[in-house]
């Protein structure tokens, strides 16, 4: 089935894509030149983990039969090594909707489907160009013999 993160962002998996069950259809429209503004970047992180903040978690306590607060440290946890990827920052500032913060301020990139959809894109537009230099340079040995 469709993998989705809290907010309900499809990330992968198989997901039901009938016309049936779909309105408002569109061509969806990326800037290709803006896509390709974007520059994937190798990193370490700084430390393999980080306090975030602290949150207040509800839960219902059987003993005592009711409905408590607890608050709670969280840390996020880095791989250790060289990673890759694009920099939520600069993602931000060209497609905000392929970045959200979470609760804390920390920003991260939604990869998915976003980035399928628009490389796709991009690469239906070279291949279209290929076809058409394709066939001037026919056009053009055509004339020389």
């Amino acid at each position: 089935g469709c993998v989705e993160i809290a907010n309900g962002t499809i990330i992968g998996g198989s997901c039901v894509s009938d016309v049936k069950s779909k309105i408002n259809l569109k061509d969806y429209d990326i800037n290709i030149t803006k896509l390709l503004s974007l520059s994937p970047k190798e990193f370490k992180y700084k430390n393999t983990s980080i306090f975030a903040g602290t949150r207040n978690i509800s839960f219902f306590n059987e003993t005592t039969n009711k409905t408590e607060t607890k608050t709670e440290n969280v840390y996020y946890n880095f791989p250790n090594g060289v990673q890759k990827g694009f920099i939520a920052d600069e993602v931000e500032l060209i497609y905000p909707e392929f970045v959200e913060t979470d609760e804390f301020g920390f920003k991260r990139v939604i990869y998915g489907q976003n980035w399928i959809y628009g490389l796709w894109k991009q690469n239906a537009e070279q291949q279209k160009k290929i076809n058409e230099l394709e066939a001037r340079i026919l056009a053009l040995e055509g004339k020389i013999k």
